[in-house]
């Protein structure tokens, strides 16, 4: 080997050496990671303001629903409906489910008079006014035809007809009859 080919194999190293040095690839390398993770957060924050921008236009789509809710009952309202023609007073509830448990209303008439209750009253709206009332009836040991003709009879009753209901019953064999729990309602604006 001549000295010019060893000298040319021995500085063919650092010159690869030197260029490799001038071109640093770790200069490259590093702000091309940074640029992908910076276009991947964006991407990803992007994805994410979608998700949100469209829950923010279905928010809005349902506050301008109700919204357009508001304005119809505020609209209602002003039209004056008379809710105490809807729901007239009933000061005789308790007489009047009584009245209908005694003869000759109720036939066949029942062994022993009914059980009622005291009027409980709870209010369901407080503007309009409207009241909910209850009326517990209990019968003992009576056939259930005639406790079922108790209760049509109530329910038919010329002051409740179309305006009581019940919401409540229980029925448990008792004897020779049936132990019979039922509950009247009616709705009414509050007696003034």
């Amino acid at each position: 080997m001549t000295p010019a080919a060893s000298l040319e194999q021995a500085l063919a190293p650092l010159a690869a050496s030197a260029d490799r040095a001038n071109k640093p690839v770790s200069l490259l390398t590093i702000p091309a990671v940074v640029v992908l993770i910076a276009a991947g957060y964006a991407l990803y924050s992007y994805r994410g303001l979608a998700t949100a921008s469209a829950l923010v236009a279905r928010r809005e789509s349902d506050s301008k629903r109700l919204v357009g809710l508001v304005d119809s009952i505020k609209k209602e309202r002003t039209k004056g409906v008379n809710v105490a023609s809807l729901y007239p007073e009933a000061p005789f509830f308790l007489s009047q489910v009584q009245d209908s448990w005694k003869p000759p209303r109720l036939a066949p008439t029942l062994r022993e008079p009914p059980q009622l209750g005291t009027v409980t009253t709870s209010t369901v709206l407080r503007e309009p006014a409207i009241i909910r009332s209850e009326v517990q009836v209990t019968i003992n040991s009576e056939p259930l035809t005639s406790v079922l003709d108790g209760v049509d009879t109530t329910l038919r009753h010329e002051f409740l007809q179309n305006r009581a209901f019940v919401s409540f019953v229980q029925l448990t064999p008792s004897g020779d009859g049936w132990r019979s729990v039922f509950r009247f309602t009616i709705y009414h604006v509050p007696t003034q």
